[in-house]
């Protein structure tokens, strides 16, 4: 679920994710909420004392748009994240920028030492996914792959390309 800073921000937030999983009877830990790096570092401090709260709850919790240069690496350990979504513009220059194929390369390394689940978002061309690949990063989301579709429209693309679902141990889908 991507939150925007303004949800992020609002005092009764974690009140209301805690009522949300209560009332939906959801498993807390396959709730993923998605914030952007711009909204986490307009008070650092703060998001640093709100994750925890969250992640008492059991929720998942995903730093997007990483890579925009809004974040430090100390901080980032400080949140307590359990994914990097790294963003789609370090993914689009990465064929062409060495720079930023270096700074996926170094999120990759931080992420692993942090036992955090990396995701490049945005892929849209076979090269970006060859050179994710190389650069040992395991997971994506972009146009290369699917565009966005309706709920209804999934599980006629899965019928029509009689693909295989699997879930991993952390509960990610690999198709």
């Amino acid at each position: 679920m991507n939150l925007s800073g303004k949800q992020l921000l609002h005092p009764l937030f974690i009140s209301d994710v805690r009522t949300a999983l209560q009332a939906t009877s959801l498993e807390p830990s396959t709730l993923h909420l998605e914030l952007p790096e711009a909204s986490c570092m307009a008070d650092p401090k703060f998001t640093a004392d709100m994750l925890p709260r969250l992640k008492h709850l059991g929720v998942r919790l995903c730093l997007g748009d990483f890579g925009t240069g809004q974040s430090s690496l100390a901080w980032i350990r400080r949140f307590a994240l359990d994914e990097l979504k790294i963003d789609r513009s370090l993914i689009h220059s990465m064929p062409t920028d060495r720079g930023s194929a270096d700074i996926i390369r170094l999120a990759l390394i931080v992420a692993r030492e942090l036992k955090m689940k990396v995701v490049a978002e945005g892929i849209e061309t076979a090269v970006q996914q060859s050179r994710l690949t190389e650069l040992g990063c395991s997971f994506g989301q972009g146009y290369l792959f699917c565009r966005p579709l309706e709920l209804d429209k999934v599980d006629e693309l899965l019928r029509e390309q009689s693909l295989h679902l699997a879930f991993r141990e952390d509960s990610s889908l690999v198709l």
